[in-house]
């Protein structure tokens, strides 16, 4: 996780960069939602710090092309509710705090078919 191309980062480098710029992120939208857009290499970084997993198993997590991961800020704790959820902006659109049944639970994002 310490490797680096040369004029790259390593992902202990990206960790250190992104983090900070994240929970910045989530400390400013607490009571709102926030999208974030990011690679998969980012994604799975924040994805690991989530959820306390060593950046050394950042690639047992999936991130397919354009896919989708909800997470949720309560009571100061970060919950991750669904991860690399496919997403084609052709046949879904995201709804916020909409009212309903998802499998993300009732006070969640609602995904929605046209």
């Amino acid at each position: 996780m310490n490797y680096r191309l040369s004029c790259g980062e390593s992902f202990a480098d990206v960790h250190l960069r992104v983090i900070p710029v994240f929970e910045q992120i989530v400390q400013a939208n607490y009571e709102g939602n926030a999208l974030i857009v990011g690679h998969a290499g980012i994604n799975r970084v924040i994805l690991c710090h989530i959820l306390s997993i060593p950046l050394s198993h950042l690639f047992r997590l999936g991130q397919n092309y354009g896919s989708l991961s909800i997470i949720a800020y309560e009571k100061g704790q970060m919950r991750l509710i669904a991860m690399n959820i496919p997403v084609s902006h052709k046949d879904v659109r995201l709804i916020g705090k909409e009212k309903g049944t998802s499998d993300f639970g009732d006070n969640e994002y609602l995904l929605k078919e046209k």
